[in-house]
């Protein structure tokens, strides 16, 4: 089949990565794959060149949630570029432009059903019909865990023992809960073992997006503020083959998103058989079982510093959290 896949704006969170993942899913099927979008930068453009057909991309100094939905003026852009020749649509994220994308191209549509939007947003429009609901929409992403990534293949190799926080550079994101915490833990552990441990931050950064810029200068005030310059290491768009490298090598990843509704990365370290650290609220409840394959601490400074201490100062601690 001919696939138009159309997304708003390929920034560097999971759902972009979802997404990507889906089409190249669709590519390994022997679809052809064509894209629409809004944002699609040379790091995106890496990953999207040998496995789409062709790309539109249509910048708008419009922005999600005004009243004319830039997707609109892609779809429009998108029947001028290629017509009407599409088996299927693959829309991800803004339901607004269905009916355009319907009427210009009279194709099925595949939404892609973001679920915590459904809980944030109003929904006093007009009703739409339901649509069938297939779950998951994606099959098994296999890691090859097991291949050890050596320091020679990264940019970044780090020695002793490290703390992983691991999400995009996002208010959202909390990361300064990680650095907090790791302040805390240097009362609660010998110098010695104070001396040779680290906390690293791994997340996709959006320089073009303010409200990036402006927590990622909040980080490293705080991190200046607590005199932890020497201690604290935050590393931004990292490769496939980096991020395994820290997953590999962390003693723990430390998950801080208040109230997160899932959380890819909690399934990212248990796959490595890493002890994830989380809060008790929101989706990483569903995916650790206290005490067997994580901790789940209230999210306070002092409460993560004392689960981060307990792993790192009782191996047999660490070999109980791990999943084999």
């Amino acid at each position: 089949m001919k696939i138009l896949a159309t997304h708003p704006d390929f920034a560097y969170g999971g759902g972009d990565f979802h997404f990507y993942d889906l089409i190249c899913a669709m590519k390994d099927e022997g679809h052809e794959i064509y894209l629409a979008t809004m944002c699609c930068d040379k790091y995106w453009m890496g990953f999207m060149r040998p496995v789409i057909q062709d790309c539109l991309i249509v910048e708008s100094c419009c922005i999600p949630g005004d009243w004319f939905h830039p997707m609109i003026y892609t779809a429009f852009k998108a029947f001028m570029k290629w017509g009407r020749q599409f088996d299927m649509l693959l829309l991800d994220n803004c339901a607004t432009s269905a009916p355009i994308f319907k009427l210009l191209f009279n194709a099925p549509i595949f939404f892609l059903f973001f679920f915590p939007r459904s809980l944030i947003q109003r929904h006093n429009d007009i009703s739409l019909r339901r649509c069938p609901l297939f779950h998951p929409c994606l099959p098994s992403i296999t890691i090859q865990s097991l291949d050890k990534v050596s320091d020679d293949e990264v940019s970044y190799s780090i020695s002793g023992a490290f703390f992983l926080s691991l999400n995009r550079i996002s208010p959202e994101k909390n990361h300064e809960l990680a650095i907090e915490a790791f302040h805390c833990l240097k009362l609660l552990v010998p110098e010695s073992v104070w001396n040779s441990v680290q906390l690293i931050i791994v997340g996709n950064y959006v320089e073009r997006f303010v409200q990036c810029r402006e927590y990622m200068g909040k980080l490293k005030c705080l991190i200046q503020k607590l005199e932890l310059n020497e201690k604290v290491k935050i590393i931004s768009n990292v490769d496939e083959v980096q991020k395994k490298y820290f997953l590999q090598n962390c003693t723990a990843l430390l998950y801080t998103p208040p109230e997160e509704h899932f959380g890819l990365g909690v399934l990212e370290g248990m796959y490595f058989s890493k002890p994830v650290i989380a809060s008790t609220k929101g989706g990483p409840v569903e995916i650790i079982t206290d005490g067997k394959d994580g901790l789940l601490m209230k999210a306070d400074a002092q409460t993560f510093a004392k689960g981060m201490a307990k792993v790192l100062l009782d191996d047999t601690q660490l070999d109980e959290l791990k999943l084999f």
